[in-house]
């Protein structure tokens, strides 16, 4: 008790004194405990405080959700300007938020987000974090639903939150495509490169945007390819201008059987992966110097640079998205190979 009377600045301590108080004081009966320490311990508010807390959070774990908002609600307002009361607040905020994700009370749990990263520096980021996969998620959702004007929206809002994260992004073209708007798209982000030379993921998005237009198109496919390796150049570490690469490549493959680009396109476009990355690579993954250039192997050469360097830990979905293209384009591969042979 001395800890949480004497030193409110020292939020590791305080944790840790809350601990050893619910180890010695909580009963079989948990929420009896609870009510207890809060009665008893009234003049100590950061104690009572943590003690609703882990209230609402055992009441969520038996599904009673709106009992856990009842515990919650009164936290939203815990007054202290010390670290812990801080992060009290900021905790009730991330767990409500969840809980009303989980009942698609959508507008309350970003309302709940942005009032947190507005009053809080400390917990900003990770309230705009939470805020940027919701509106992902959101817009995913609402995609697969059809809705693709308000999939637009959530899209919109996401790239607004966070600028360098590609995932936004790429949600808002492939929702722009799905409504015909793909030009549109286009233009958008060949504006915003421009207006902002050296930002990578414009530049990125540019090349995406013009590789959804101009997938039977050889000429737009080499001028998406070449935007993309410019983007690389820039920031080699957007995992996900691995995959554009590799489809680009497997369709100008495609278009090269169909004679509709000659081989010598497949050669130039190349140039990026065997210059800049391409000696990474070979030194990576033992390969020695590339003598066939075929769509094909171009793409799986990009497709393993992009393993090499992604996260599988942090970014696992992205990982096993990697590994799929990847086992398609080596099958592929192997057909076209045989059908050479």
């Amino acid at each position: 008790m001395k800890v949480l009377r004497d030193y409110p600045d020292q939020e590791i301590w305080n944790r840790r004194a809350i601990e050893r108080i619910f180890e010695l004081e909580l009963g079989e009966d948990i929420f009896a405990g609870l009510q207890w320490i809060m009665s008893k311990h009234r003049n100590y508010p950061r104690l009572s405080a943590a003690a609703k807390l882990e209230m609402a959070r055992r009441l969520v774990d038996q599904g009673q959700f709106e009992l856990a908002l009842a515990e919650y609600e009164p936290l939203l307002k815990f007054s202290g300007e010390d670290p812990l009361s801080a992060a009290i607040r900021a905790a009730t905020v991330f767990e409500m938020a969840e809980i009303h994700f989980k009942r698609s009370d959508f507008i309350e749990a970003i309302d709940l987000l942005e009032k947190l990263a507005a009053a809080s520096p400390r917990f900003r980021s990770e309230a705009l974090n939470k805020m940027y996969q919701a509106y992902i998620d959101r817009g995913e959702k609402l995609n697969r639903g059809g809705d693709h004007q308000l999939a637009l929206a959530m899209f919109d809002q996401s790239r607004r939150i966070a600028h360098q994260e590609l995932e936004g992004h790429r949600g808002y073209i492939f929702t722009m495509n799905k409504m015909k708007r793909g030009v549109e798209a286009y233009r958008e982000y060949a504006d915003s490169a421009q207006a902002h030379p050296g930002d990578a993921v414009l530049l990125y998005c540019q090349g995406l945007a013009l590789s959804y237009i101009g997938e039977a198109d050889p000429a737009k496919l080499g001028r998406s390819t070449e935007l993309i390796e410019s983007a690389l150049a820039l920031d080699y570490r957007m995992i996900s201008a691995y995959l554009t690469l590799s489809y680009n490549y497997q369709a100008m493959e495609e278009l090269e059987r169909a004679g509709g680009v000659k081989i010598g396109f497949m050669r130039r476009v190349y140039n990026f992966t065997a210059g800049v990355m391409g000696k990474f690579c070979r030194a990576v993954t033992f390969q020695g110097e590339p003598e066939e250039f075929s769509g094909y192997e171009i793409a799986i050469n990009t497709l393993n640079q992009a393993i090499v360097l992604n996260d599988d830990k942090s970014d696992p979905a992205m990982e096993a998205a990697l590994l799929l293209n990847l086992a398609n384009k080596l099958f592929l591969g192997r057909v076209r190979l045989q059908e050479r042979l």
